[in-house]
This record gives C-alpha cells, structure tokens and sequence, in this order.
C-alpha cells in the first residue's frame, strides 16, 4: 500500500518538480513499502516446504523476484518510448516536457502493475493464509 501511493505520486512529476517534496517523500514511501512486503513474501515462499527443500525453494524465490524485476523494467521502458516517441526532435532529443511526460507514464504503469500485484496478494494469499489459521484453530 505504501509503494502503491509512493509511486502514484511520483508518477504526477513535471519538469518543475522539486526534489523535495515532489521525489524525496514519495522515494521514502516506496522504499518502506517495499522493506515491509519483501521479507514476509520472500518467507512465505519457503514456508511449507520440507526442510532438505528450502535451499531449492528459496532460490526459486529469488529468481522469480529477478525475473519478475526484469520483466517488469523491459514493460516500463517500454511504455517510457512509446510515450515519449512523439516529442523526439530531429536529433532524437527529448525537450524537458516529453522526458517528464515519458517517466511519468512509465512511473503510472508501474503504479498500475503494484496496484495488480496488490489484488493479487489479497486475493489469492490473504485467503490462503486464513484458511491456515482456521485449520489450526480447529
């Protein structure tokens, strides 16, 4: 939720933007968001799984965050130059309007993407993880 808001605000930056507030504080956000989520879905990936296992499960974890990271950069870079195709001039420059236009959209795709990854985790491992505290319960 943290990176979610963090992120949607940065994705409002203008060329005038200052460093602080407009980039500083959303940065902050992001980062406490993500410090907060990492480590319990990075340990949620191995729980469950057999002891003699959890070397293979953790480094199963860590690819598909690689991959993941990966796959996402190459969505946003390219959202970037479709939305900032328009104001190349004819030495392939950026004016300081389109640039901000570019990451602002490629900063709103990600916003779009964390908003995703939020449905999915509520819907899909938030229920998972109650039907576990039922079945203990019982």
């Amino acid at each position: 939720m943290l990176s979610l808001a963090g992120m949607t605000w940065l994705s409002r930056i203008t060329p005038q933007a200052a460093h602080f507030p407009h980039i500083a504080l959303p940065m902050i956000l992001l980062g406490l968001g993500s410090g907060v989520v990492f480590v319990p879905l990075t340990s949620y990936g191995i729980t469950k799984v057999r002891h003699q296992d959890t070397g293979v499960a953790s480094g199963l974890v860590n690819v598909a965050h690689q991959l993941g990271g990966s796959l996402g950069l190459a969505v946003l870079v390219t959202v970037f130059g479709a939305a900032s195709q328009a104001g190349r001039n004819s030495h392939g420059t950026l004016s300081p309007l389109q640039l901000a236009h570019g990451v602002a959209a490629a900063l709103t795709g990600s916003a779009v993407l964390l908003a995703l990854a939020l449905v999915v985790a509520v819907t899909v491992f938030y229920p998972r993880q109650r039907r576990g505290e039922n079945a203990h319960a019982e």
